[in-house]
């Protein structure tokens, strides 16, 4: 299960095409003036990079993961995050994508919507998609959230679900690798309204077993309140990995009850 997944997002990396912004109130401080220059020069450098390799337009996710743009890529965004913090690194980042982040990455040079704006659209979701594929492992619940107020796509790789991503562990060995308040919490915090919507559809994905709700805020607060309630005495749904891909398996919830010896 955690192979599977893990295998999937490598490819996200180059080849989706989803992705939901808008400006979170956590980001309205003022640190949120954060410099955007280091995603500035690691968007020259990585479209530099893959333009001297021919192999860059091979978008299997072995060949990807191999490209010396993705290594140097990832290693610099790795380096990024231990020399100044996960939480600064997310308002780099923010400062980077504007107040409008891409919402999607179909256009390789996209006009900018603003001042802010990225000039490459598919480089900004890949850096995306990268800082939430590092900081997963770690557990920085704040930084995370901060993130997902703005930085929130329904998909990180075609097949694996947001909430999939975030709740089953990919590189350690831990029972849940994020708890599901860290959506809650960033619905909350989200000025967004694509945001917003985008993390309410993912509430319904993942659980089925909460009474239908048409309004969005009320139907995440139900979610929390059967989540704290009802986590301790559940597990996680091995089955909710094919929910995307295979109608089958639509009606499955993200967490079933542990079986009663």
């Amino acid at each position: 299960m955690r192979t599977i997944i893990y295998s999937v997002c490598i490819a996200v990396l180059y080849c989706s095409d989803c992705i939901a912004g808008g400006r979170g109130t956590a980001m309205t401080t003022g640190r949120a003036r954060a410099s955007k220059e280091f995603f500035v020069q690691l968007e020259r450098d990585w479209n530099m990079q893959r333009a001297q390799d021919p192999a860059s337009d091979d978008t299997s996710k072995t060949a990807f993961a191999k490209l010396p743009s993705t290594i140097a890529f990832r290693e610099a965004i790795k380096q990024r995050l231990a020399d100044s913090g996960a939480e600064s690194v997310v308002l780099q980042f923010h400062a980077y994508v504007g107040s409008e982040a891409p919402k999607s990455q179909a256009t390789e040079k996209a006009e900018p919507a603003g001042e802010a704006a990225p000039r490459d659209t598919r480089f900004a979701f890949i850096a995306g998609t990268e800082i939430l594929r590092q900081l997963e492992p770690t557990c920085e619940l704040k930084a995370i959230t901060m993130l997902l107020t703005y930085f929130c796509p329904d998909e990180i790789a075609p097949g694996v679900l947001l909430e999939s991503f975030l709740a089953f562990p990919l590189e350690h060995d831990c029972a849940e690798s994020l708890p599901m308040v860290v959506l809650f919490d960033a619905f909350a915090q989200s000025g967004s309204p694509e945001v917003r919507r985008t993390i309410a559809n993912a509430a319904r994905r993942a659980f089925p077993q909460v009474p239908p709700e048409d309004n969005d805020a009320a139907f995440i607060a139900a979610c929390r309140h059967w989540y704290i309630r009802n986590r301790p005495k559940s597990k996680l749904n091995d089955d909710y990995a094919h929910k995307a891909m295979n109608p089958a398996y639509q009606n499955e919830p993200l967490y079933v009850p542990l079986a009663k010896h």
